[in-house]
């Protein structure tokens, strides 16, 4: 059976939102699951199917358009949130992130190679390692054989004994789970899979869901934000390179509207990693380089806060994109408060609240690697 994907090309993303008013009916019973790859885009999108059906959404803040949307009509959203709801509404018990740092940190412990200061504190990049190699679905042997180097196999050895510790405790972690509820939810209630933006690269989460859908006999809707006439530049190839595995290139179709390049985000967008540039014009466009990424932080907070303070903008109309927001979104929040702007602040897991912080410095009063050096019962570290 070959493979039901459709490639749609263009590199506005109005183009794509032209297609959806088009062709995607929100009333009918079944379902469509739209899928993207950034919360930027996700908001976006909800902001798009609240504004074109008004009479389905009049009133709702974004938060019931979203739960509103997700319940009646489309599913729509960003690839670890579709995941996180998959497990949620599971009868599967599965360790949350933190709970699997825990047992991986206890491996570390146990085993005489790692039990160091240097690999004790690289268990939140164990972590992360672990749960992205349990996502990939393959076997202790296929994942040993990536690399023979000794480095790798001591991972490989802990990541084995991580393994043997979930099946004895009977419990599955994040990426397990994922790949499981991938291959075999029914997915009864959607008629479509749609892939909107660039996934790079394609992880074997996407590859899962991409597959499932086939296996299903149900659409599968790409829309990949490229140019089909401009087709030397980096990004292109880049996703060129990935996409062209699942649909040869020939059979990529534009739905680009002919338009020209007003401001300056499109100019940048088709000008970077590329020699032919446009020119920015734009005094508003400032490229500032920073010695650090906390002044950097504290810069753009602190300018968003005057923007809000002086009613110049509101606080929805800001984005800060970065490679990294889930690690920076904290900071962010942290620094928000500082600047007297009102943040939704996401109830915090007891080791990130003051008390939990103290509780963990009297554990860490007796456990400290210095202990044994100083031959000392507790320690104490000011």
């Amino acid at each position: 059976m070959g493979l039901n994907l459709e490639i749609l090309c263009s590199p506005n993303t109005e183009d794509i939102e032209t297609w959806l008013k088009k062709h995607v009916n929100i009333t009918k019973k079944k379902k469509i699951l739209h899928i993207v790859p950034t919360l930027i885009l996700y908001r976006r999108r909800l902001q798009f199917y609240k504004l074109t059906n008004p009479n389905e959404f009049y009133g709702f803040e974004l938060k019931e358009v979203e739960q509103k949307l997700r319940h009646q009509y489309v599913g729509l959203y960003e690839m670890d949130q579709f995941l996180q709801e998959l497990i949620i509404k599971s009868n599967l018990t599965v360790l949350s992130k933190r709970e699997s740092s825990i047992i991986i940190e206890r491996i570390v412990q146990k085993n005489s190679g790692t039990n160091n200061l240097a690999w004790k504190s690289s268990i939140q990049e164990i972590t992360d390692c672990f749960l992205m190699l349990s996502q990939t679905g393959l076997n202790i042997q296929e994942i040993r054989n990536l690399d023979q180097t000794p480095s790798w196999q001591t991972i490989c050895d802990l990541y084995e004994t991580y393994l043997n510790e979930l099946i004895k405790q009977n419990v599955l972690d994040f990426g397990q789970a994922s790949i499981m509820l991938l291959q075999e939810h029914n997915f009864r209630d959607y008629e479509m899979l749609i892939l909107d933006g660039a996934f790079l690269p394609i992880l074997a989460k996407h590859h899962f869901l991409i597959d499932r859908f086939n296996t299903l006999n149900k659409p599968i809707i790409c829309f990949l934000p490229v140019d089909l006439d401009v087709k030397d530049h980096p990004a292109f190839e880049a996703i060129k390179t990935t996409y062209q595995n699942y649909v040869t290139f020939s059979k990529w179709e534009s739905v680009k509207s002919e338009k020209s390049k007003h401001n300056v985000v499109e100019k940048l967008s088709s000008s970077i990693f590329h020699s032919k540039i446009d020119e920015v014009d734009d005094p508003s466009v400032q490229i500032v380089r920073f010695t650090s990424s906390e002044e950097e932080l504290d810069r753009i907070v602190e300018h968003a806060a005057q923007l809000i303070h002086h009613k110049r903008t509101t606080a929805n109309k800001i984005a800060i994109v970065t490679p990294n927001p889930m690690e920076l979104r904290p900071v962010v929040r942290e620094l928000s408060e500082i600047y007297g702007l009102l943040v939704e602040a996401p109830e915090r897991p007891l080791i990130q609240l003051p008390q939990g912080r103290a509780i963990n410095n009297l554990f860490k009063i007796y456990i400290d690697d210095r202990l044994e050096a100083f031959n000392k019962v507790y320690i104490f570290d000011v």
